[in-house]
């Protein structure tokens, strides 16, 4: 039993040596992941894809707590209230090791999603400066890590993104979040769903500038439509009854009036055209006493009181 005991610290003691070589950089290594946005290849992923050995040998005896423990002592205090407020209400001492360097991997790994590290590897150049036998590492590194196993249809999809004009950014990313969404779905993608979606995309963009651009004409339109409506509006319908029932009346009365100094119909005294003017005329001499010295057209008409009251005052 002691002997046994022995061996259990003689383990404990000697990955805790190890782990205070190797875990020295995680603190830096997860900090840098978190502020570069995962576009660091140091991430807790490949640091723990190079040391999980020793995890799973030489630290093999130790109990699941303690490794959970000692994975917990060596991150930062802001890598640790990170994840620990994340994963609460579940405390992280209380978690399994394996489930917990999941999660590190998943909040501390590289965010890029596979299609975006495929098309990162397919576009790859080699630099200017860049040795040639360095590029093809690099690229072989790459390919690796974006699992570049693809099917046809796969190809043809990353082919088409890849081939895209720059000023379509926003085209790309459309096209890539829906490959991502399908991949998540667990559902085939063919590069036909692709061109449709992108087609779709575009439609809805050209209709929403001609709508954009729809409320001027709608506008004159409408002025338009107001003035017509102004110039066609009727008097109400009790007035224009009231006309109707007084206009031939008022025509009747008008033909029957006679004019009180020229002895004509149509008309009154104040619109004589014969009352307004200017008199003048050619009389004859004759008697008032005698009506017989009267001239024919007096006699036929009988005249007018002021014409009757001129030719009194005149010769008396």
């Amino acid at each position: 039993m002691f002997v046994a005991h022995l061996g259990l610290h003689f383990v404990v003691v000697f990955v805790l040596d190890f782990l205070h070589l190797s875990f020295g950089p995680i603190v830096c290594i997860l900090v840098a992941a978190a502020t570069t946005n995962g576009t660091s290849t140091n991430t807790f992923d490949s640091w723990f894809s190079k040391n999980k050995s020793y995890f799973e040998e030489e630290g093999k005896a130790l109990p699941e707590s303690s490794k959970v423990r000692l994975l917990l002592s060596k991150l930062g205090s802001e890598e640790y209230a990170r994840i620990e407020r994340k994963m609460l209400p579940t405390k992280l001492s209380e978690m399994k090791f394996w489930d917990l360097v999941s999660e590190l991997k998943k909040e501390f790994g590289d965010p890029k999603s596979q299609l975006v590290k495929r098309y990162e590897a397919l576009n790859l150049k080699c630099q200017g400066l860049e040795d040639v036998i360095e590029f093809g590492s690099r690229v072989n590194a790459q390919c690796e890590k974006a699992q570049m196993a693809l099917s046809i249809e796969e190809i043809k999809i990353l082919i088409y993104i890849s081939g895209l004009p720059s000023e379509e950014q926003s085209l790309r990313q459309l096209a890539m979040r829906f490959v991502e969404n399908k991949k998540k779905q667990a559902l085939p993608v063919s590069l036909k769903e692709v061109i449709e979606e992108c087609r779709l995309h575009l439609a809805n963009k050209a209709e929403a500038v001609l709508i954009a651009e729809k409320p001027t004409l709608v506008k004159e339109h409408a002025v338009k439509v107001n003035v017509v409506k102004a110039d066609n509006e009727q008097p109400p319908k009790e007035v224009k009854e009231k006309e109707e029932k007084w206009k031939p009346e008022r025509q009747w009365l008008h033909k029957q009036m006679q004019c009180e100094f020229c002895g004509k119909k149509g008309h009154v005294k104040q619109d004589c055209w014969h009352y307004k003017s200017p008199y003048c005329g050619v009389g004859e001499v004759c008697d008032p006493s005698d009506p017989s010295s009267f001239p024919r057209a007096h006699t036929e008409h009988s005249l007018n009181s002021q014409t009757q009251q001129y030719l009194e005052g005149h010769y008396t």
